[in-house]
């Protein structure tokens, strides 16, 4: 697993927009393609000798776990089997696991960025308020953070600061 990944977020950038994005890179796909890509698989490798029963619920089993990874991972992962034997699921989950981990990393990476903790707070109309608006409704939030996140709650009294200086600033040109 990847571990400890840091993401810098640029000053305007659409954080929602990413954030979406990288979302959707973690997209399931439907459980007909994978039946389909493990039906192929299946063609291509040999198999143990199984009923028609037994092996409807050996791919309900498959699909049910390949779900749970991006889409675009599991076809790649199926499609590139080399191996002469019908893959184990231990074999599947090792390397499903190694190739999502990077973009889990960077997700998490990003929900716990000061950055994206702003945005996914501010209402949708932020950008549309006034300077005064946004100074005050900054200041309510810090009041409001100021018991469970302090520091947080003194980056938004830093933001209103900020935001009423250049009121000041306009004021006096």
């Amino acid at each position: 697993m990847v571990k400890g990944a840091e993401v810098a977020v640029a000053e305007g950038a659409n954080v929602e927009k990413a954030l979406r994005t990288l979302e959707a890179s973690l997209a399931p796909a439907a459980p007909p393609n994978i039946g389909m890509w493990l039906a192929e698989l299946g063609h291509i490798t040999a198999r143990r000798n199984e009923s028609a029963d037994s092996a409807t619920v050996t791919m309900a089993a498959y699909i049910k776990r390949l779900v749970q990874y991006p889409g675009d991972i599991v076809r790649q992962t199926l499609q590139e089997w080399s191996g002469k034997w019908f893959p184990t699921w231990g074999e599947l989950k090792e390397i499903l696991d190694a190739r999502t981990a990077p973009r889990l990393a960077i997700r998490d990476a990003m929900h716990g960025s000061a950055a994206v903790r702003d945005a996914s707070k501010m209402p949708a109309a932020f950008d549309a308020m006034s300077d005064e608006d946004k100074a005050n409704w900054l200041r309510l939030e810090a009041r409001i953070a100021r018991r469970s996140d302090p520091d947080r709650a003194n980056e938004l009294e830093e933001r209103a600061d900020e935001i009423e200086a250049s009121i000041r600033d306009k004021q006096e040109a």
